[in-house]
């Protein structure tokens, strides 16, 4: 018995000394600042949509941490870290010929539709598999998920009950494809007259503003019921891809402004500008909950929120270090390791595992366990701990291996490079 109990503790420190290799070796050429944003962007979602189920009706006070909305973090981030790419890119190629977008989309899909089809396969399969086994197997129809193949499922129109979680997904992959697009268009247009940067802006500004015309166009015909919002100006691509664009208004403001970005004094009006302006579309949230959507909400309470992000992001993304003592230093490794698998949780949290834990839990588990707070709670955290063990093994699994593969095929075309321009300078020289 001794011998067991030994056995089985050395097991317990193997198993955590690995896990602490694993999250160290994380933070490794990483900005600790934006996996902190990331990272808690993923936790609001999470908290917002298991909430309601679990916690709404014993602590009904505690809605008030969702001080704002994770998606809309989530989307000046990756307008961010995209910005920055495309920048580069455009710069990089004097011309700016169409065959970089390619490369430039190939990157983005290979990271982002092999976990996204292997959930939305995972969805339609589980409600047959399982039910089937029963004697009562279960189709989605195809007309309602065959518009998520090409997350064409809330471009124009409210989005079915299915699959609720990716009409932001859909928002992102249509940013990547059309934003390169007017990019190239606006450069052959204005070559001539304007200059790369000011080009750039242009293409910003369109965004923006055509964004705006375009919601409140569309928010005149809706009756003002905050449901309706949610579903017909919040969820819809075409008017929603400025929420994106903020962020690479920060990517633009780091390329061509650094001094000004990493201008430390400046951090912390630029922090109180931010947090100012999240406190106003939170206001104009709970305000629209009680009440109903205004103009406002329909046109520029997603500029402000965009832009509220936006004036966290420079000294967000001075941290480039995670803490590295105490307790401080564990948080920062559990901390980017939540912001690694984020986009895996945000795939599986929502139809795959919350949906299907609540009718479980309506099923059978609350004849075990009556309701209570302490059900509520330990519902939510069952809830929390499923989807990040799951997230972790998807991202481990599936994500990681074309992240992998990708970033295989990206030295390859750099020693094709290189080895090209070797042998196109021994050829001038001789």
């Amino acid at each position: 018995m001794h011998n067991v109990n030994k056995n089985s503790l050395i097991y317990y420190i193997y198993i955590l000394m690995s896990l602490s290799t694993i999250l160290s070796k994380q933070q490794e050429n990483r900005i600790f600042g934006l996996d902190l944003l990331r990272s808690t962007a993923i936790l609001l979602v999470l908290y917002g949509h298991g909430f309601d189920p679990f916690l709404a009706e014993d602590f009904p006070n505690l809605r008030s941490l969702i001080f704002m909305d994770g998606v809309d973090l989530f989307f000046v981030l990756s307008g961010f870290l995209i910005g920055l790419i495309l920048i580069k890119q455009f710069e990089n190629k004097p011309d700016y010929p169409f065959l970089p977008i390619f490369s430039f989309w190939k990157r983005r899909w290979m990271r982002t539709l092999p976990n996204y089809y292997f959930i939305l396969f995972l969805i339609l399969f589980v409600p047959v598999i399982i039910p089937f086994f029963k004697g009562n197997s279960t189709v989605i129809p195809f007309e309602v998920w065959s518009s998520f193949l090409l997350f064409s499922q809330n471009l124009f129109t409210p989005q079915v009950n299915f699959f609720s979680e990716a009409w932001s997904l859909a928002v992102e992959e249509w940013f990547y494809l059309i934003t390169p697009i007017i990019l190239w268009l606006f450069h052959k247009i204005f070559k001539k007259v304007l200059t790369k940067k000011w080009i750039f802006l242009l293409v910003i500004i369109t965004v923006l503003l055509g964004s705006i015309i375009f919601r409140y166009q569309i928010g005149l015909s809706l009756s003002g019921k905050i449901a309706e919002w949610d579903s017909h100006v919040r969820r819809i691509v075409f008017i929603r891809l400025d929420s994106i664009m903020y962020g690479v208004l920060g990517a633009f403001l780091k390329f061509y402004f650094p001094t000004l970005w990493e201008k430390k004094s400046l951090f912390p009006y630029m922090n109180l500008m931010g947090i100012i302006c999240l406190l106003i579309t939170h206001y104009a949230y709970l305000e629209a909950t009680d009440n109903h959507a205004t103009i406002f909400m329909n046109t520029i309470y997603f500029s402000i929120s965009g832009i509220g992000v936006m004036f966290l992001l420079p000294q967000m993304d001075s941290l480039k270090e995670p803490p590295k003592y105490g307790i401080t230093k564990i948080m920062g490794k559990i901390t980017t390791h939540i912001s690694l698998i984020s986009y895996s949780l945000y795939l599986t949290h929502g139809y795959l595992i919350l949906g299907h834990l609540i009718r479980y839990k309506n099923e059978y588990f609350d004849k075990q366990l009556p309701h209570s707070p302490f059900s509520g709670v330990l519902y939510f955290i069952s809830y929390l701990l499923i989807s990040i063990i799951i997230s972790t093994i998807l991202y481990y699994t599936v994500e990681i291996t074309f992240m992998n593969k990708r970033t295989k095929e990206t030295e390859i075309i750099k020693i094709k490079y290189k080895t090209h321009i070797s042998a196109l300078n021994n050829h001038i020289s001789q």
